[in-house]
């Protein structure tokens, strides 16, 4: 992934993942530091797709929220078939809705 922002976000001493991603966090972590709500900040992100092939993605903190997450999936051998009609469960839902308004 690559983000182009002023400034370097990854030491080029930096040779490991671990110091690779510390970098990173602390470049977030600086930058938040003076704009706390990032409105008004634009990240251009390059990455490359499954298929090899690149893309472009624009992200605007004034109207998007962003997150970094490696999904893991799990094998269609240990996934157990659904038997019953799935319901609602209003309770956590009320519970969760009032946790984020």
């Amino acid at each position: 992934m690559h983000l182009d922002v002023q400034g370097k976000l990854i030491n080029q001493k930096s040779r490991t993942n671990k110091e690779k991603i510390y970098d990173l966090k602390a470049g977030f972590k600086g930058l938040i530091r003076g704009n706390k709500s990032l409105k008004g900040t634009t990240f251009t992100i390059k990455f490359t797709n499954k298929d090899g092939q690149s893309q472009t993605a624009y992200y605007d903190a004034t109207y998007d929220e962003f997150s970094l997450a490696k999904k893991t999936y799990l094998p269609e051998t240990i996934k157990e078939p659904i038997e019953e009609p799935l319901t609602l469960n209003q309770e956590l839902c009320d519970k969760m809705f009032l946790q984020i308004k």
